[in-house]
């Protein structure tokens, strides 16, 4: 299946993770919806690579949920640990991911349950997004992921020609960082999306 693209799951040569096979990769966004018993269903491809495996859920970026392999889980943290930052930001990270996180089992419908705790933090109630990220499934607060989007197409607009650049090797990375510099000094970026008041 090298060099094939199948619905949702992409197929290819590069290998990032420690549990993904390197010929499928995670992509596509789904609309979904978190029942009354606080289940959301994968969309089939993502069940279709994720169904056999060990998952865990974790808090992530911009009041989102993460949904990955439990090794990838581990080989992340184990990641974070080899930088040898040992400031009490970086501290918080890795406590916030450890605290953070549970492991989940698909059920036969290809659901997980999302506790109470992780539900709260991702402002999780009615309609939800479950958005493939390469090595990893993202799950959003429909609301919060529309305004994400937004400030995110703006930078994709922007660094989009650059990034390509440095990949076919026309710009170097160190024009693209002195080009970002630059540009958040002018005008600087937003960082973070507001989340919803706790209800």
């Amino acid at each position: 299946m090298n060099g094939e693209t199948s619905g949702n799951v992409e197929h290819g040569p590069n290998k990032r993770s420690a549990v993904l096979p390197e010929s499928v990769r995670l992509k596509g966004t789904h609309e979904r919806s978190i029942d009354s018993k606080a289940r959301i269903g994968l969309p089939h491809p993502f069940r279709e690579i994720l169904g056999e495996r060990r998952l865990v859920l974790s808090k992530w970026k911009h009041g989102c949920l993460a949904l990955m392999p439990d090794c990838d889980f581990n080989s992340l943290i184990e990641d974070l640990r080899r930088t040898g930052l040992d400031d009490e930001t970086s501290e918080l990270i890795i406590d916030t991911l450890m605290h953070g996180s549970h492991d989940v089992t698909l059920d036969r419908e290809g659901r997980i349950i999302i506790p109470p705790d992780m539900a709260k933090y991702a402002h999780l109630n009615g309609k939800v997004i479950v958005a493939g990220e390469w090595d990893k499934v993202t799950i959003w607060d429909y609301d919060i992921y529309q305004k994400h989007m937004e400030l995110e197409q703006n930078i994709f607009d922007r660094r989009l020609s650059s990034m390509l650049a440095v990949a076919q090797g026309r710009k170097s990375r160190e024009e693209y960082k002195a080009e970002i510099g630059k540009e958040q000094g002018r005008s600087g970026e937003a960082k973070s999306v507001p989340l919803k008041e706790t209800e």
